[in-house]
């Protein structure tokens, strides 16, 4: 905010004139994040992050006999730390146990008004819950990428809830939040043990059963079944 009265005087005040003030800015009239009071001569401004830099602002005073006078001013807009925001929502990902996941980030998940002033976004990635990513994950915060395979026992019912976090260079952040599926492949069972032999006798019925622990299949749990 700027009093622009306060660059003009007029003797003539005390004789029942008055002033009006107008602004030029750069030759082009007053901008829209410019407001003046042309009684008061009180500027106000909110300037966006485009108009960073010097403006030169031409103030006219005008008397009540039409008489003007002007004044050239620089006014400088210095920037200040926007905190970075999500533009669009990360998609629910997918891994499949036993293959290889990879992800990178879109780079049109986050946006930073300053980037044009010289700010730098860094990445880092944990749980929603605050808690590291698991074991089978990892994330390179240079590239954005998330890779890893998963195990039989990274498996889970519900996906896991995982926060990508944009940092500024004044510490200032802002979180996206996205799902990832852990999807089940099938595992062929497998021998544990080995089946006693069994000695059968000509024209006569035996029956037998197969060792409890002779085979085993991670996807049990899964809800696989063996025959």
């Amino acid at each position: 905010e700027i009093n622009i009265s306060t660059f003009f005087q007029d003797d003539d005040l005390t004789h029942g004139d008055s002033l009006t003030f107008t602004v030029d800015v750069d030759q082009s009239g007053i901008p829209n994040w410019m407001t003046l009071d042309q009684d008061t001569g009180v500027l106000k401004f909110t300037p966006p992050d485009e108009f960073v830099g010097d403006w030169n602002l031409e103030l006219v005073a005008t008397d009540s006999a039409l008489e003007s006078i002007s004044k050239s001013i620089l006014v400088t807009v210095q920037n200040q730390n926007d905190a970075p925001t999500v533009a669009n929502s990360i998609d629910t990902q997918t891994a499949v146990e036993d293959q290889e996941f990879k992800f990178v980030i879109p780079d049109n998940i986050f946006s930073d008004s300053d980037i044009d002033s010289g700010d730098v976004l860094t990445y880092e990635s944990l749980l929603s819950d605050g808690s590291g990513l698991p074991n089978w994950l990892t994330f390179d915060e240079g590239t954005k990428t998330y890779s890893g395979i998963p195990r039989d026992n990274d498996l889970s019912l519900e996906p896991l809830s995982i926060l990508a976090r944009a940092i500024d260079l004044d510490n200032e952040s802002v979180d996206a939040v996205f799902s990832l599926n852990i999807s089940n492949s099938n595992d062929a069972p497998r021998l544990l043990g080995e089946q006693p032999d069994v000695r059968f006798i000509e024209d006569s019925y035996k029956s037998f059963a197969l060792a409890s622990n002779l085979f085993d299949d991670d996807d049990l749990d899964s809800g696989d079944a063996l025959t």
